[in-house]
């Protein structure tokens, strides 16, 4: 890759950090060129992981976070209005026996497209009841290369596409989030003012903003916290 000076390194083509193929992608799905345009790719929501629990005890009506691999998937049509459901049954990565468990996505486009058999995910939802089983309806997820990478850190997701999926992008991210420093991103309001508002540095709202390290809220959206309110203003 072309050698990148510290002061060029947000006007750098994409291609220079992500690899040509990868900057081709970016570029079809939504237009970005450079290092700095990527960076504004913020995500448009953050999915609350918490603790993990195994399969065999997860408690009813609770919100909970499993690691699972796919074992089977099946597609029926729903009867009472047009689209499908799409089901997987998984087994728990988290605990030796391997207890399974059924998830539903309706009209689950994108689920069906990346929870193949065999995919590790971490999965996070409300343990519902259908039938005779427990069961999570609609989880949103995070696929893993393995178990071992489950994050009980916030997953960000972002505006992604069929070509670029969220978990692509999320990789892209943090090669280019990894070449950053605090260099690249100039601070412009003094010091004494920064500490007064209790606000971070721009250099630190925009890991924040794309790497939470804590929750951001009980819902899975931003809140007016003092990374967040740095938001509007630490866009490369």
């Amino acid at each position: 890759m072309p050698e990148m000076t510290r002061s060029s390194l947000l006007e750098a083509p994409l291609a220079t950090v992500v690899g040509g193929n990868n900057a081709k992608q970016l570029q079809k799905a939504f237009g970005y060129e450079t290092v700095g345009e990527f960076l504004a790719h913020f995500p448009r929501r953050y999915v609350e992981v918490g603790e993990l629990t195994p399969i065999s005890e997860l408690p009813y009506d609770e919100h909970v976070t499993i690691v699972a691999r796919v074992v089977n998937t099946s597609q029926r049509k729903m009867h009472s209005r047009r689209g499908f459901i799409f089901e997987v049954t998984v087994s728990d990565e988290l605990d030796a026996n391997g207890q399974q468990l059924r998830m539903t996505f309706f009209n689950g486009y994108q689920a069906r497209n990346e929870l193949q058999p065999d995919t590790v995910a971490m999965f996070s939802g409300k343990v519902s009841w259908y039938q005779d089983h427990l069961q999570l309806s609609q989880p949103e997820y995070a696929i893993l290369d393995e178990a071992a990478e489950a994050d009980p850190r916030p997953i960000p997701i972002y505006p992604a596409s069929a070509k670029m999926p969220n978990r692509k992008i999320r990789d892209l991210m943090r090669l280019v989030l990894d070449r950053l420093t605090s260099e690249d991103i100039p601070e412009f309001i003094p010091q004494n003012l920064l500490e007064s508002r209790g606000y971070v540095n721009r250099f630190q709202a925009l890991l924040e903003r794309h790497q939470p390290r804590r929750s951001v809220t009980g819902t899975g959206h931003a809140t007016a916290s003092p990374m967040r309110k740095r938001c509007s203003c630490c866009c490369p």
